[in-house]
């Protein structure tokens, strides 16, 4: 099976839903290495950094990186991920409220 293009695309996973949607802020990826990650995504995507919360700006739980894309669309990508692997063991234990 060769590529057919949208007009002629058809749905062959039965346990996939199509829903519609209008708009979205955002998509947040969790990830490894967030500091890596957002700098991959500019430099391969033509993203740039409008925002950060890591250690530096006093975050020692999460590293996340905003990143948008002017090219297209203000398309917004939110990059996070944990600074220590016990901070997932922790909001995944039963009672855990944050």
């Amino acid at each position: 099976m060769g590529l057919v293009g949208a007009a002629h695309f058809v749905r062959s996973n039965p346990k996939s839903d199509r829903f519609g949607v209008r708009d979205f802020a955002h998509v947040e990826v969790w990830c490894g290495d967030a500091s890596t990650t957002w700098r991959r995504w500019a430099h391969g995507l033509g993203l740039q950094l409008v925002a950060k919360s890591d250690h530096s700006t006093g975050n020692s739980t999460y590293a996340s990186y905003v990143c948008r894309c002017w090219v297209s669309a203000p398309d917004v990508q939110l990059l996070t991920a944990t600074h220590h692997r016990c901070v997932c063991l922790l909001a995944n234990a039963p009672g855990h409220t944050t």
